[in-house]
């Protein structure tokens, strides 16, 4: 763990006791006053021990942090366990511990102190440490809201056992609590359990990807003229057809949007983008305990960061994991529209994929997106919370599935 001393303003030893104790025991002499001989005896004598115990103080005391889990969905609680410890043979007989605590993560039955930066708190201990000796502490942290969280940097102080010095150290290292978004289940939202997004039975189909040719073959009776190769027919002087590629039918890929309003300059409302955002997780979630591939993209940035959040389609054992972090670091604010953020990456997708846009606000300029990648011939499934929609059936008549989701309600 990286850190630094630091020493509170005071007068070097040498200085300000040495002198001062010399001048005594001088005074003493020259007035034959013991009582002055044994004051400067205690000085010359204490005041280097106490520099030299201040001095060692805090060398080989280690600080570290520990979460029972590293990341927890909304709701639930993490315990946290904080250890100092004395590694040598000097006993400390005072230690301050002061940690940077986020405030969004709150202590249970603890209200901390406010912090130097703003949105942190402190905690502090004051405790001994003999030789060798470690002091543990573990609080519970209540998991309000999504995000990603870090604790840190701490600040250990001591000094000599008179009380004269002090020094302090700061461990500079964070650690970070990943908060992940609220779940519900396809019941709680009120959609399919079986084939939330259209018939199952088209996505096991083999698909092929149009815009990808991977080479020719003859015709046969079956096969539509749009798959006619007319250079390769010209050359080979006989009916060719294109060879496309295949692609995966399965694939679920999800769009979240972040805005709120149609204009982002009109303001943000929380709740509903905390809504939004936990029901990508729940469907995304859902898709993949259907072993099907899933992929996650939106229109915010990840934080501290100007990357854009893009988890591309897949079914690895991580895959759920990297979306569960990617929608914990979302962001209110959109980088780009959903409507260019559909037409871009849609480009780079298979064929075959399901694109599921879920949206807080529906515009005609995502409608009129939507149908334009409906007539490319994509399959396409929107999600909606706006509660100022009332739905467009030319949408569904388009053949894009349509979900109108209310406040979800979890049981209990």
């Amino acid at each position: 763990m990286q850190y630094r001393y630091s020493r509170p303003p005071q007068l070097p030893y040498h200085e300000a006791w040495f002198w001062m104790g010399l001048l005594i025991l001088v005074v003493g002499f020259l007035t034959h006053s013991n009582t002055l001989k044994i004051l400067a005896a205690l000085v010359l004598i204490v005041g280097p021990t106490a520099w030299l115990w201040n001095r060692f103080s805090l060398h080989r005391v280690t600080y570290q942090r520990s979460f029972s889990v590293e990341r927890a969905f909304v709701g639930e609680t993490v315990e946290l366990t904080l250890t100092l410890s004395n590694r040598k043979w000097l006993p400390l007989l005072w230690v301050k511990l002061e940690d940077e605590f986020p405030e969004q993560v709150p202590v249970v039955g603890m209200e901390l102190p406010e912090g130097n930066r703003p949105s942190y708190r402190i905690f502090r201990r004051i405790t001994a440490l003999w030789r060798q000796q470690q002091a543990k502490w573990t609080v519970t942290l209540t998991c309000e809201r999504r995000g990603f969280y870090f604790f840190g940097p701490a600040t250990v102080s001591s000094g000599d056992l008179f009380g004269f010095f002090t020094m302090a150290r700061t461990f500079e290292q964070s650690d970070r609590l990943i908060i992940y978004p609220r779940v519900y289940t396809l019941t709680e939202l009120g959609l399919p359990t079986k084939d939330p997004f259209g018939d199952r039975k088209a996505y096991q189909r083999l698909f092929e990807d149009p815009t990808r040719t991977v080479g020719v073959r003859e015709y046969t009776h079956d096969d539509p003229l749009k798959r006619v190769h007319w250079k390769m027919t010209a050359r080979m002087q006989a009916l060719q057809v294109r060879i496309w590629e295949p692609s995966e039918s399965a694939q679920v890929v999800f769009f979240l949007n972040v805005a709120t309003f149609a204009r982002f300059w009109e303001g943000i409302v929380p709740h509903l983008l905390e809504e939004t955002i936990s029901v990508a997780a729940s469907l995304a979630l859902a898709i993949s305990q259907q072993k099907r591939p899933v992929g996650l993209y939106a229109n915010a940035a990840i934080p501290r960061s100007d990357q854009p959040i893009k988890v591309p389609p897949g079914r690895s054992m991580y895959q759920m994991r990297r979306i569960l972090e990617a929608l914990a670091a979302v962001t209110p604010h959109p980088r780009i529209s959903i409507e260019q953020l559909l037409l871009r990456e849609s480009s780079h997708l298979s064929w075959g994929a399901t694109l599921v846009v879920i949206t807080a606000v529906v515009t005609p300029e995502l409608a009129q997106t939507m149908h334009r990648l409906r007539r490319a011939g994509r399959h396409l499934a929107l999600v909606s919370l706006d509660p100022r929609w009332s739905g467009d059936p030319a949408l569904e008549a388009a053949g894009i599935v349509v979900h109108q989701i209310k406040q979800p309600e979890a049981d209990g």
